[in-house]
């Protein structure tokens, strides 16, 4: 019998469940979409997050495949425009 339900199997989710079936819950999770899954969001994890996973006892294996970013540009296209075309005022970015 399920102790506990987690709908969403995000970080925040598979982390909660994780701690819980550590301390002897049963969890089931919730989730609707197929593992893996392209998110933007999840590709990169921040220098913060190394902590997290070490006290979840998972950041050996999740950090063995990981490469270093160490600079990023974002350009947009209408705000490249703009710069290149010397304008001052800049187009609001929607």
């Amino acid at each position: 019998m399920t102790d506990v339900a987690i709908v969403g199997a995000g970080p925040a989710g598979s982390s909660l469940a994780l701690r819980l079936a550590r301390a002897g819950y049963d969890v089931t999770i919730l989730e609707r979409s197929k593992f893996p899954r392209t998110k933007v969001c999840g590709d990169y994890l921040c220098a913060g997050v190394k902590n997290g996973l070490k006290d979840l006892g998972v950041d050996e294996p999740v950090l063995a495949g990981a490469h270093s970013i160490r600079s990023i540009e974002l350009i947009l296209a209408k705000l490249a425009d703009a710069i290149l075309a010397g304008k001052k005022a800049l187009p609001a970015i929607t």
